[in-house]
């Protein structure tokens, strides 16, 4: 295990030994990248009656679930003590929770069934980005991140070779990590419903709330009561409205922008009949 590795891991080993006294989840956001998680995360915390986590991505039913042999004790101490968050019998008494939010979870082959071993009963949301967006954005962060070298019309192009066979090996190895799979599925990454009709393979479709990135930013205050009455909180007012995570870079070229369109077009068009959503994305 490797330094970096080591440091990333160690919050969990410090707390371990409380672990029995730490709270479990009470709900997951799933996903996807770079669609407005860790706003919508933040905005969770901020409610009185959600105790936030040691870390918001934690990471565990993706990329440690098999490694290392962390199990559930690992995963648990990543959460606030039980004290704090009793339910009481008292309905005049708030009711506390804890949740965290990795938003690859949504997209790892592993992701559903991992969940549901453990948390048969947990609530899970998901966020979609329009998928043209989505992929760009994504590709900006691997960019950032020094994972990417290719242009995005490169990378796009390089997108099937560079994913070809990984799903295969992550599924005959729980331990396998992909690299590829994590940062150049740009492409797949955005198509939606195929990753939402798996997940419901696992969990029925009461415990799964599905937002829309465009209606957090533009209407956060119904999206924030949406979410609280699906986790059965009481109504809150967001103090900090800040969008986080947020990249700044140049517009993708109209004719690249054309071609994901028409990529995505027969996917959006399945997702948006599958969730029976109004109005498709522009």
């Amino acid at each position: 295990m490797g330094l970096k590795k080591f440091i990333r891991l160690l919050p969990g080993y410090i707390h371990w030994t409380i672990s029995p006294l730490k709270m479990m989840p009470s709900f997951l956001v799933i996903g996807a990248q770079r669609c407005g998680t860790r706003s919508l995360f933040e905005y969770l915390i901020q409610h009185p009656s959600i105790r936030k986590p040691i870390v918001k991505e934690i990471h565990f039913f993706d990329n440690y679930y098999g490694a290392y042999k962390l199990g559930i004790g690992w995963y648990r101490a990543h959460f606030p003590v039980n004290i704090y968050g009793l339910i009481k019998d008292d309905k005049d008494e708030p009711k506390f929770m804890t949740g965290e939010a990795t938003p690859h979870y949504m997209f790892h082959p592993w992701g559903p069934k991992r969940v549901k071993d453990a948390f048969p009963d947990i609530k899970l949301i998901a966020i979609l980005r329009n998928p043209v967006e989505r992929a760009y954005s994504h590709y900006q962060q691997s960019v950032q991140l020094g994972h990417e070298k290719l242009s995005f019309n490169e990378a796009l192009g390089k997108e099937s070779l560079r994913l070809k066979g990984e799903k295969k090996k992550m599924l005959s190895d729980h331990d396998y990590y992909s690299h590829n799979y994590n940062h150049y599925s740009y492409l797949s990454g955005g198509i939606y419903v195929q990753q939402l009709k798996y997940w419901r393979k696992f969990f029925p479709k009461e415990q799964m709330l599905i937002l829309r990135s465009e209606d957090l930013f533009y209407d956060l205050s119904t999206v924030y009561e949406t979410v609280l009455d699906f986790l059965q909180l009481p109504k809150y007012a967001i103090k900090s409205q800040t969008n986080h995570n947020v990249g700044n870079y140049s517009p993708m070229s109209p004719p690249l922008k054309a071609r994901l369109v028409e990529f995505f077009k027969p996917h959006n068009k399945k997702l948006f009949e599958y969730l029976a959503w109004d109005s498709e994305w522009e």
